[in-house]
């Protein structure tokens, strides 16, 4: 049996049984392992690991754990991200954050049916930042760059993520199609265009408005009417938190 001693910082903490967020705590465990076995067989990801030490000293995850040691660990510090790094992949319960990711003006890959080992992959091969509340998709190999989203409120999640990687700077809404996370631009509103919206635009619409936008991928229709204000108001509360 070996038993250390952890010592983790408050918003880590999140991660841990009620009884063990106190302060810090003595561990037993049967057998060696890694620094990374130990800390998720507590419930924390290595995802969410910022940085950690042993006996004051820095050390990798692989570290092999010793009786006696001392660990001390700090949650992923915000990181900030230029706008083609802010790529993201969500998985089937977070579509309502894919789509305010997708207002903002980012890349929020969601589909739903998806399994824990295609989001995984697709964040590994795509180079996509994962978010989920799933910890044990966290907890796998392949997963390097990836948040766990803390809270179940979608506007909560949606500043969760903003703060984590400083995406306030880089905001560009009303860029990206809500429904399919394609580009959207505006319509040239020409007669014979005028036309080919009368088959998606409502008739009471076209009577008031002249300004369209269309997404490329799906070809849904946006205009600016009742529903603009409350896209608005997520987009303004968005840019006052960054």
């Amino acid at each position: 049996m070996y038993t250390v001693r952890l010592e983790i910082e408050d918003s880590l903490r999140f991660f841990l049984d009620q009884a063990l967020r106190g302060g810090p705590f003595d561990f037993t465990f049967p057998g060696k392992r890694s620094l990374k076995d130990l800390v998720e067989s507590l419930g924390i990801p290595h995802v969410e690991i910022g940085g950690a030490t042993v006996n004051g000293s820095p050390a990798q995850l692989s570290h092999i754990v010793a009786h006696g040691d001392v660990i001390a660990l700090a949650p992923c510090a915000p990181v900030s991200l230029r706008p083609e790094e802010a790529r993201f992949v969500l998985d089937v319960h977070l579509r309502k954050l894919a789509r305010r990711l997708r207002l903002l003006g980012f890349d929020a890959n969601h589909r739903e049916g998806r399994d824990d080992e295609t989001l995984a992959a697709t964040s590994a091969s795509e180079g996509r930042i994962l978010l989920t509340r799933d910890r044990g998709l966290l907890k796998r190999r392949m997963v390097t760059r990836a948040m766990c989203v803390r809270s179940t409120n979608s506007d909560a999640q949606l500043a969760q993520v903003i703060a984590r990687f400083s995406l306030g700077p880089i905001i560009a809404p009303f860029r990206r199609c809500i429904e399919c996370n394609g580009p959207i631009a505006p319509v040239e509103c020409g007669p014979a265009r005028m036309d080919a919206l009368r088959e998606s635009v409502p008739p009471g619409v076209l009577s008031w408005c002249d300004e369209y936008f269309e997404c490329s991928a799906c070809r849904k229709v946006y205009w600016k009417g009742s529903h603009y204000e409350k896209l608005l108001r997520i987009v303004r509360a968005a840019v006052e938190d960054r």
